[in-house]
């Protein structure tokens, strides 16, 4: 492949997104689409790290989320149909292509006092499952069978912590979104 057809990939891949709270926050995705004639086929879904993101250039309020990662996932998106899989990369909430954190919300994260801390890391994670939930719904992701079908996670860089933050609370989400996640996810990968 050459670098025409990673531009032309995202060119064709709009940026979507999903409500994840009460509030209206939205993750926003680029979604490479349904493999052709793979069924089940399984869903890699890629939470970035700060650098590397969904593919979208960057404009928040920190200088370096100010750069322009375009091509981040490019190649994995461009390819993903080669392997019979779909791949789904978000962008993280405060990143470009999803909501912000509101000024409440940093402070919490900022917080020193543990508690308040671990409220804003289970809000962060419900969010994540939310988001999971929707994409199963919207894309109607096909459950794990056998070998293939069913959501894999992968979490790149810093993107782990946010991954940490969905997976130590999954036993404190409602029944309704642990039913749909344990119905989908496949595997759970940390990378770098």
């Amino acid at each position: 492949l050459h670098l025409r057809s990673f531009v032309h990939c995202f060119q064709e891949a709009e940026m979507q997104s999903i409500v994840v709270n009460e509030e209206g926050a939205h993750i926003g995705y680029v979604d490479s689409g349904r493999p052709a004639g793979e069924a089940p086929y399984t869903t890699l879904v890629i939470i970035h790290g700060l650098c590397f993101t969904a593919g979208m250039s960057l404009v928040t309020r920190y200088p370096l989320r100010r750069l322009n990662f375009s091509e981040s996932f490019s190649k994995v998106l461009a390819r993903a149909h080669d392997y019979g899989i779909r791949v789904v990369v978000l962008a993280r909430r405060d990143y470009a292509g999803s909501s912000p954190f509101s000024d409440k919300e940093l402070e919490a994260l900022r917080s020193p006092d543990e508690a308040t801390l671990q409220q804003a890391l289970k809000s962060i994670g419900l969010e994540i499952a939310r988001f999971l939930v929707g994409l199963v719904d919207k894309l109607q992701l096909p459950r794990p069978d056998k070998d293939k079908g069913g959501l894999s996670l992968l979490s790149w860089s810093q993107g782990g912590n946010t991954m940490s933050a969905f997976a130590n609370f999954l036993s404190t989400y409602p029944d309704e979104v642990q039913n749909v996640l344990g119905q989908h996810i496949r595997s759970i990968i940390y990378y770098g």
